[in-house]
């Protein structure tokens, strides 16, 4: 009986005199929209009682919070009456917890004081998200369940002989999630929290850290052609690659001095992925698939749709499939059929969160590799969508980036009764999740087009239990459906004989079933609910 293994990373002011807040303490607030918005002012004046909790968001200065008064919010429109006034609970870039206020059966309750702004329509200059189906209150959670996992992996290495190669291993692993935990806070506005750890991270890059190698490639004549054709300039692109990485990038839309920091944040995700789910395991049999060559390329090209269409048909020699008009809506498109490279995103460039969307696309490659063994049909839709949530969530907070398949569904933006979609922060997918709690089994017979939002959160929560708390029998459940799911449709009989095997569970029980019992369990307890 192969024994069970777990990862040792688990988780993983002062007032205006003219205000008055009297009557906004007297109510107790309900949380309406978890989201936390970005302030920009037309005078920075305006901020000056608040300059401790303003901080550097691009090449302004601002302050973040919940918008509780004066802000009306229809979709993606942001408004709000320049007569008015705008009550916000403050985000604190340096101190993550604790939440400025509790939640009392999903209202606000106790809000500090000290954390509360107001200020007249007029003095904003503009308003936007910093975060989705997040507030600040949920960030707090976030922030104790992130500092715990770090803490714990820190201990994790204490006992380890300093020059084996498993210390090697865990100083890797230290420096990339200490790197991720940084990145995380500076995406979500506690800025001066994550320069508290640059100091922590200098120290473990100087043992041994070596950055990815990351080199130009010659435009092969065929693109640069089609570049003079469609846009009067044949030097119109550009690609620069790492060892797994290659990105074809417009040079008029994207610089190198930005292409080469998503490269090396794409290498650290594959180096995060293969360390935390590979090489932390000593198990014969257990292979490796990622290779070590280039597997993956991210393209970045013009707006236009004659470029769009055309380079994606006569350079990459794929077509747009039976509905053109809709296709060519999109931001982008995905391949698994590359000419010479295997996993191809092809974007559109403008108002891309290059980052969002190269965690996105890795996961989708890596869980074809590193479960699906390479065989690039995704037989267990929810495991490719939710290794890209995981890689998006876990190393920037967010993930607003979606598949072509569900976005199309009928299922695409709808709302669970009481409950967020299925994407944004982790405790929103959690609770999203546990509303619909479609069985793991049902849930693995569906193709994405087919899941409602709860159900692309359950498998994302499954999938975030399975390597916080299973470990490598997690992992073997994973690769075991993939297989069985690629051997025939009827695959679900012999997986539950692997599960069982698996998770020693005795006959008479359905393996899959106690799996999704353990699971809602640690949900409540990740969550906060009894």
């Amino acid at each position: 009986m192969r024994k069970r293994t777990r990862l040792a990373n688990k988780g993983s002011a002062v007032f205006r005199k003219t205000f008055s807040v009297a009557l906004f303490f007297l109510l107790v607030t309900t949380v309406a929209e978890a989201q936390v918005y970005v302030l920009d002012f037309r005078d920075e004046k305006a901020m000056r009682p608040y300059r401790k909790y303003a901080f550097q968001y691009g090449d302004k200065v601002v302050l973040a919070g919940e918008v509780v008064l004066g802000l009306k919010v229809d979709g993606d429109n942001i408004s709000w009456s320049t007569g008015g006034t705008l009550q916000v609970i403050l985000l604190d870039p340096a101190n993550p917890s604790p939440a400025p206020y509790k939640l009392v059966k999903g209202q606000r309750a106790g809000i500090s004081r000290s954390r509360v702004a107001e200020f007249t329509g007029r003095e904003v200059g503009n308003i936007s998200r910093l975060t989705r189906d997040h507030d600040l209150h949920s960030l707090a959670k976030e922030y104790e369940l992130r500092q715990a996992a770090l803490e714990d992996l820190e201990k994790s290495g204490k006992k380890l002989e300093r020059g084996t190669e498993e210390a090697e291993r865990w100083h890797q692993r230290l420096l990339l999630h200490t790197a991720r935990y940084q990145r995380w806070l500076q995406q979500v506005g506690f800025g001066s929290a994550a320069s508290k750890l640059t100091k922590d991270l200098k120290k473990l890059r100087r043992s041994g850290y070596s950055m990815p190698d990351i080199v130009s490639i010659d435009v092969p004549p065929e693109l640069s052609t089609l570049a003079e054709t469609l846009l009067g300039d044949a030097d119109a692109f550009a690609i620069r690659q790492s060892p797994h990485i290659r990105i074809t990038y417009l040079k008029s839309a994207i610089t190198e001095a930005d292409v080469d920091p998503v490269l090396i944040f794409a290498e650290e995700l594959i180096d995060a992925v293969r360390l935390d789910f590979i090489l932390v395991y000593d198990e014969e049999g257990y292979e490796d698939w990622i290779p070590d060559e280039v597997f993956k390329e991210y393209y970045f090209g013009p707006e236009g749709k004659e470029p769009h269409k055309t380079i994606w048909e006569r350079y990459y020699r794929r077509n747009w499939g039976p509905n053109l008009e809709r296709s060519l809506a999109s931001k982008g498109t995905r391949t698994t059929r590359g000419r010479t490279i295997p996993y191809i995103d092809y974007w559109r460039t403008d108002k891309l969160d290059y980052y969002d969307v190269t965690a996105h696309g890795l996961g989708h490659a890596l869980a074809d590799l590193h479960f699906n063994k390479w065989r690039r049909n995704e037989p267990l839709a929810w495991v490719s969508e939710a290794f890209a949530y995981y890689l998006s969530l876990s190393n920037l907070g967010r993930s607003n980036t979606f598949c072509q398949a569900y976005r199309e569904s009928r299922y695409a933006g709808e709302k669970t009764e009481g409950g967020g979609a299925s994407y944004g922060g982790e405790e929103a997918i959690h609770r999203s999740a546990l509303e619909l709690d479609t069985p793991i089994d049902t849930l693995s017979t569906k193709q994405l087009a087919q899941m409602a939002p709860a159900e692309v959160a359950k498998g994302v929560s499954f999938f975030l239990y399975l390597v916080d708390q299973e470990g490598l029998s997690g992992q073997l459940l994973l690769r075991s459906g993939c297989d069985q799911a690629t051997k025939s449709q009827s695959f679900l009989e012999p997986w539950r004989g692997e599960a069982r095997k698996l998770f020693e569970v005795e006959e008479g029980k359905d393996p899959l079933a106690v799996l999704d019992a353990r699971w809602r369990e640690w949900v409540k307890k990740r969550i906060g609910e009894k």
